[in-house]
């Protein structure tokens, strides 16, 4: 897990905080000690679960945003959003409304990380 993602997934608890508990940035940092093992996506609604959602999401949205770099030193930010919303999708099996306020944070923080825009 790189620096940037242990970043996205920090500043991504501690705006989801409010809604999920103020044990959820905690819970972000067992999971990135844990090295963000796999998600039970089964459990979504105990802030365990959705600390490990979040580091895992942070993980893969930089990872995808490293990857277009590759191919484009200046991706665009709608590309990188669209992007990282289809991959989180497919390979987090996202769905419901927790999971995609969570893919929807990561988004905006992964952008803003990348210097393509500023979070909402």
């Amino acid at each position: 897990m790189t620096q940037e993602a242990r970043t996205i997934a920090r500043t991504v608890a501690k705006r989801l905080a409010a809604a999920h508990g103020p044990d959820l940035p905690a819970e972000v940092e067992l999971a990135i000690a844990a090295g963000g093992q796999p998600v039970d996506r089964d459990r979504y609604a105990d802030p365990v679960a959705i600390g490990q959602l979040v580091v895992a999401a942070a993980t893969l949205g930089w990872t995808v945003y490293l990857g277009l770099r590759r191919d484009n030193p200046k991706p665009t930010s709608d590309l990188v959003r669209r992007t990282i919303r289809a991959r989180l999708h497919e390979q987090l099996d996202v769905d419901g409304g927790v999971r995609e306020r969570v893919v929807d944070v990561v988004i905006e923080e992964t952008t803003h990380a990348a210097g393509l825009d500023a979070p909402e």
